[in-house]
């Protein structure tokens, strides 16, 4: 069973763990994650109040991975390559699971539908969401 909960400070050494694996790394590489005090500062200030929310996703009560939403506007990259009308009630998410015993078994497809369902489209602010997939089959 998939389920989700709240990121905090007591899951940074896990995060520090999961972006220092390979196979989060290649897809997570656009930031220096090399000490756990670098983990810990780019996560805090995600915990602080900003509009991005923040889980760890759990199966069976194990922590598994990470994944982030945020409205769509909010993230700038998607606000200098979409148009206006693309990012009016939109969110977007963005995860990686970072437990090696649950990749490349088929836990993706089913994340993405739970976390859509309980945290995207419950929110009558949003009516459509941006997911940029990259996918390795290797």
């Amino acid at each position: 069973m998939i389920s989700f909960r709240q990121l905090s400070l007591d899951d940074m050494p896990q995060m520090y763990i999961w972006h220092n694996t390979d196979f989060v790394k290649r897809w997570w590489k656009f930031a220096d994650y090399s000490t756990i005090e670098v983990v810990t500062n780019e996560y805090n200030h995600r915990l602080e109040g900003n509009s991005e929310r923040n889980y760890i996703i759990t199966c069976n009560g194990v922590d598994i991975g990470y994944i982030q939403t945020c409205m769509t506007s909010a993230y700038p990259p998607y606000r200098e390559h979409l148009k206006s009308e693309e990012l009016e009630r939109s969110s977007c998410i963005d995860m990686f699971i970072g437990n090696k015993d649950y990749i490349h078994k088929g836990y993706g497809v089913t994340i993405i539908k739970e976390f859509l369902k309980k945290y995207i489209f419950d929110n009558s602010e949003v009516d459509k969401c941006i997911i940029d997939l990259s996918t390795n089959l290797n």
